[in-house]
Order: structure tokens, then sequence, then C-alpha cells
């Protein structure tokens, strides 16, 4: 169902990759013969520089940066230039997000369990579509589950393929705002001990070398995004797919489509038939122009097959395998599972700082940079954060209402009943300590609701100064 589109977002991002690094350092390629993308042997030096550029993040790059914040930490106020400042804290916790998906992806057989997982769900929707061909143009709801996640892919990449680079671009060569010749600067005194065409110099290879290094940042946890988002957004989509249809919905239907016959004086057909078979080839004239309208085109969602209960359960079942790979790579990767603690961090520093921004001078072109950067990363966050607690819940409640409703036409069969019964709902677990009710019941949406109210009490705290 959406197979061709995730494959899509997957060579963008792993041509991102090869782009941000000059075609130098990469994990991942694009196989054109096989259509699909394969991972590097252990022993081709593009695999062994990008392991050699993690293992420079790893130390000493991660270490100065840690303590560059200490150390900007205990400055006096009024002595810190705020746009460094946020720039080194946002680095900072960009590369503590980037070490654990850069250490997974070194091992060469880690790499391959990712492609393997993303070629295994793929294969999944491939086998599901072939149970179920009609199925795209099913139901209204599934076609907006297909935009939005559709968008939200598009975007982020749209973000860090071009906005990020626009934003970086005059970070990077700007003597006040680049961290690491400010630092090198404060260590070395290079403005005082050298020439301006000197300083010049350091700031252009310093410069290029942060650009550089953010970009790939950036580009490699949009790899480890994607394969966890795909999972999420398909465990979602199949769960509505099975969802069976409301008798009571189903009822206003059948009213809505009998008005119609009625009006335009044709035979009244099978109402067992229209259902089972989606009421897709049975056009019929409603309301005036003398259009031919398609039953199922009647507003109602619900008008969707009522699949057999062996292919309904074996579809389930599938997607509970779904899941369990997907929370496997989740944990593997680490910073997927802190989703939250990442967003909540980021947010509270982009919005204590917009604040501060907007609280100092408000025309000069430094505090314009500032509060750019700081709306652009919130925006980020909120997003990101929305996104995640959004799908994971709707796929959780899908699953609930799943084996709701199975329950309500199956539940007076024994065999079925205990079937159902021993089902619990799917859900992809992006989080590293869950409850009895998260296991029961899966992540619900008021954890979006957490995410907002910790950001707003952490920054009015260090706006307080308590």
């Amino acid at each position: 169902m959406w197979e061709d589109e995730a494959l899509h977002f997957l060579r963008r991002a792993v041509s991102s990759v090869q782009r941000n690094s000059a075609w130098c350092a990469y994990c991942f390629e694009y196989d054109a013969k096989s259509q699909s993308i394969q991972a590097l042997s252990g022993a081709r030096w593009q695999y062994r520089l990008y392991k050699l550029i993690c293992f420079c993040f790893t130390f000493p790059i991660f270490p100065a940066f840690v303590a560059r914040c200490y150390y900007l930490a205990r400055m006096v106020q009024s002595n810190r230039d705020n746009p460094m400042v946020f720039v080194t804290y946002v680095g900072t916790l960009v590369i503590f997000g980037f070490l654990p998906l850069s250490w997974f992806l070194m091992r060469p057989f880690k790499a391959k369990k990712y492609v393997t997982f993303f070629k295994a769900t793929i294969s999944l929707e491939k086998a599901l579509h072939d149970l179920l061909p009609h199925v795209d143009n099913q139901d209204l709801e599934i076609r907006n589950a297909i935009r939005v996640i559709t968008n939200f892919f598009r975007n982020l990449l749209k973000t860090t393929e071009t906005i990020i680079p626009l934003l970086f671009l005059p970070i990077c060569f700007l003597p006040s705002t680049n961290p690491i010749y400010v630092a090198v600067n404060d260590i070395r005194h290079i403005e005082e001990r050298y020439t301006p065409a000197a300083c010049v110099a350091f700031l252009v290879v310093f410069g290029f070398l942060t650009f550089m290094g953010a970009l790939f940042l950036f580009s490699v946890e949009t790899i480890c995004i994607l394969i966890s988002g795909y999972g999420v957004g398909c465990l979602y989509l199949w769960t509505l797919v099975i969802i069976p249809p409301d008798r009571e919905l189903w009822g206003n239907t059948r009213n809505q489509v009998r008005h119609g016959i009625i009006r335009n004086k044709e035979p009244v057909v099978s109402w067992g038939k229209v259902r089972n078979r989606m009421v897709k080839k049975l056009p019929r004239k409603l309301g005036s122009g003398g259009k031919l309208q398609n039953p199922r085109a009647i507003k109602n969602p619900s008008c969707k097959t009522r699949l057999p209960f062996p292919l309904n359960l074996y579809i389930y079942k599938c997607l509970r395998i779904l899941s369990i790979i997907h929370s496997e790579i989740a944990h593997d990767f680490v910073s997927t599972c802190l989703h939250h603690f990442y967003c909540v961090a980021a947010s509270t520093i982009a919005l204590y700082f917009l604040v501060v921004g907007f609280s100092n001078d408000f025309a000069t072109s430094h505090s314009l940079l500032l509060r750019s950067l700081c709306i652009t990363l919130l925006i980020l966050c909120v997003v990101v954060e929305w996104f995640t607690v959004s799908f994971v819940s709707k796929g959780s409640s899908a699953s609930r209402l799943f084996l709701q409703r199975m329950y309500k036409l199956y539940g007076r069969r024994k065999y079925e009943r205990k079937v159902l019964r021993s089902q619990t709902p799917n859900s992809v677990n992006l989080e590293f300590m869950g409850s009895v009710e998260t296991i029961r019941d899966g992540i619900q949406a008021k954890y979006f609701l957490n995410y907002l109210s910790r950001v707003s009490e952490i920054t009015v705290s260090l706006l307080l100064g308590l």
C-alpha cells in the first residue's frame, strides 16, 4: 500500500548521505538492477571511511562539545553570545542522538539487518496486497492516512535537504556563531596571533567541516527515522483495512442506496452482495444531473468489505510480527526510543532562546538568525513528536477497534471467541520503559500532552532561574 513511497524516500535518504559525504563515506547504496537498497560490505573503502567519521564523532568531537557546553553554562550571562550558545547546545544534542545510530550502522551485519527488515516490510505489504488487490481506494480514512504519512516524510526530507542547509550556511561561516571556530579562538587566540587573512582561512576550513558534518548527521538520522516511521504507518494502514464495517453505519448506507433505487425505479438488489462486493460494480443514478454514481461513493466511510474470519486473523498476526520486528530495530537504534527526551530537550532549548531573543535587541541580524533557528527547530520537534505519538496511538486504537468489532461479530462462536480473547492490540513499542497499560492498550495520545507540559514547565523554570 505504501511500499513504493517508502522505497522512494529511502532512496532519497541514501542519496542524501552519499551527497553530503561527497560520495566517500556511506554504508548503503541503491542497486538499480534489483531496484532496492543494499548494505555495503565491510571491505569497501567507503564503508571504512564512514566508520572512521563515526569514530571521530564519538571521540574527540562529542567530548569536546560536552566540555564546551559545560564551559558556556558556567559563564556569566552578559558575556555569552546567545546564537553561538544555542548552536553549541543543539549541536551537542544532535551528536548525542547520532552516536547510537552510528554505532548500530558501523557493524556490517547490523546494516544488513536494517536492509533485511526494510525488505521484509515491503514483502509483507506486497503479500497482503495480493490477498486484497482492491484495497487502495477502499476507504476515505485510508486514503487520508496515506496522504498524511507521505506529506510528513516528504516535508521531513525537504527540511533536511533544503531548509537546514540554508540555515546552517550562515551559522558555519560567521566567526561569531561557528562553535568550533569560537572554541579554538578562545583557546588559541587565533584573531590575536594571526593576520585577518589567516583568520579567514581558518574560518573557511572550520566552516566547511562544520557544514558538511552537520548535513551528514541529519541525513544519517533521517535514514533511521524512516524505517521506524514506515513500520508505524504500515501497521496503522493495514489495521484500518481489516477492521470490519459497523452494522449501524451499514444500515444508514442501506437506506441511502434504497432511497436512490426507489427514486430511479430500479430493481432491488441483494444487500449481502452489495456489502461483500464492496458495492463497486453497481452504478446507480442518484441525485439530479443524470450522473452515474457508485453507491460506495455515498458519504459513508464504512462501505468496505467484511473479510472472512481466517483471513482477518491471518493478516492481524502478520501485523503482530511486523510490530515485533520494528520494535526490535527501534530498540537497537536506542535514539528512536529516546524520541521523547530529544524532542523535549530540543524544544526546551529552542523555546528558551526564543523568549530570550525577544527580550533582547529585536532588530539585529544575530537576533533574527537566532529566532529563525529556534522557530524551525521548535516546529520540527513538534511535528516529529506529533507524528510519532499520533500514529502509534492510532495504530493501537485501530487494533482495539478491530478486536472489539470482531468480538461483536464472532463472539457467540466458541472457537472464534477463544481466539479473539487471546489477542492483544498491536503496537510498535518506541519506548524503553512500558507499563502494564501500554502493553495491554498501547501508547495513548495523552503522551503528546505530556510532551507539551514538560517543555512549558522546564522552560518556565529556566527563565525564572529555578
